[in-house]
């Protein structure tokens, strides 16, 4: 049993994870015996390839189940692309693909059977998907942390960037400063450039923007001064 300090030991693991090997800071088993200190090591190096490897099985799949949507997306009816596009957009792809059932090769198949019909059923609940979304911000502005804080007509644009930035990050009127961290760093590894791609670049200038607008709202009016 030997201690570390809380925030090295969080950087050593952060690096045994995500990082190279060689930037591992051994000092911190330096208290170990030499030879506990070879035996852990090899264990460390072994675990830290078999998360390398991991990682990558995990990249090729994104990126080939990436590939494979984009294909499909190409093959659908030109006349259609803009709309559903858009919905892909505006409600975002895990709302999109629930509905349209597109992600699947079976959807994909069923919507070319019928792309009428299909577009028809989109339409319908895409609408519904909307005024729910419609109530439940209602609902949450009049109770949330900024509810009333901006009445009248002149703060529209104030709400509707709030609105924007807290479907952005996908948490309610109601989150915590904590909550709104959380769900910035989870979609940032998911939208991040440098392991995303350059495209993620827009999307991930939104998030970064959308975040500032929640944490610096939330620290100036939050009831309890945002320490939360």
């Amino acid at each position: 049993m030997f201690w570390v300090p809380a925030s090295a030991f969080r950087q050593f693991t952060n690096t045994l994870c995500w990082g190279n090997f060689a930037d591992l800071d051994l000092h911190l088993l330096e208290s170990l015996e030499a030879t506990d200190r070879v035996a852990l090591l090899e264990e460390l190096r072994r675990y830290h390839e078999y998360l390398r490897r991991q990682r990558e099985r995990v990249d090729r799949f994104h990126h080939a189940y990436r590939d494979w949507l984009d294909q499909r997306e190409r093959e659908l009816p030109p006349e259609y692309q803009e709309r559903l596009h858009c919905w892909r957009l505006r409600y975002g792809s895990a709302a999109y693909f629930c509905i349209t059932g597109l992600a699947s090769r079976g959807g994909f198949q069923r919507f070319l059977a019928d792309p009428e019909g299909h577009m028809a059923a989109y339409e319908q609940q895409f609408a519904e998907l909307a005024k729910e979304q419609a109530y439940s911000w209602q609902t949450e502005t009049n109770s949330g942390w900024f509810s009333d804080r901006h009445p009248g007509n002149e703060h529209d644009d104030v709400l509707a960037e709030i609105e924007q930035a807290l479907r952005l990050l996908g948490v309610s009127a109601n989150a915590t400063l904590a909550e709104i961290r959380r769900a910035y760093r989870t979609r940032a590894k998911m939208l991040h450039p440098d392991w995303q791609g350059e495209e993620r670049t827009g999307q991930m200038s939104s998030l970064n923007a959308a975040y500032h607008v929640l944490c610096k709202l939330y620290r100036r009016e939050a009831p309890n001064g945002g320490s939360n």
